[in-house]
């Protein structure tokens, strides 16, 4: 149960969950469309193939250490050692993640391009898929909670009452 009430506290580490939950969706299609002609007569066809999120780990150390992200998020405010830096690694594991995520993707399509020869002509894309953007939109989340909550990002209001406290604890000491 202590487990559940933290992360009613701690909204991040739903973010977290949901995260790692979208390392089972499919993250990236990549797609080969190939023609040929033969004796006159042109053949073409396209495979699509998607990768998830595990599969991605395949490719790189990087997917590896992008799977291990929302892991160690989930677990901060488990460890009680982790409460001072919790905020610097609340807004720099994202940042890491969410730049892992576009260089694994761009490397699961590393083999690809354009190829063309007098027999043959493929054509390779990379499109990205539900999984990445849910994994992104998570840790985008975590960025802003950690803005608002650990480094309290306000509002101009809020900023223009507390400079009118300041000033008025300013007069009160120069009197």
């Amino acid at each position: 149960m202590n487990i559940i009430e933290k992360m009613k506290k701690e909204v991040r580490m739903i973010f977290a969950i949901v995260n790692f939950i979208s390392f089972f969706l499919p993250w990236v299609a990549v797609s080969a469309t190939s023609s040929t002609s033969f004796l006159g007569e042109v053949f073409s066809g396209t495979n699509t193939a998607s990768i998830t999120g595990f599969g991605l780990m395949e490719y790189s150390m990087i997917g590896v250490l992008l799977y291990i992200i929302p892991i160690v998020l989930f677990a901060i405010p488990l460890v009680k050692s982790t409460r001072e830096i919790s905020k610097y690694l609340y807004l720099i594991l994202p940042i890491a993640a969410i730049i892992l995520m576009f260089l694994v993707s761009v490397l699961a399509a590393s083999g690809g391009g354009n190829y063309s020869s007098d027999v043959v002509n493929i054509q390779l894309s990379v499109r990205r898929l539900i999984g990445f953007w849910i994994a992104g939109l998570c840790n985008l989340g975590v960025i802003v909670l950690t803005a608002i909550r650990d480094f309290h990002i306000k509002s101009k209001d809020d900023l223009k009452r507390s400079m009118r406290n300041v000033e008025r604890e300013i007069k009160k000491k120069k009197k």
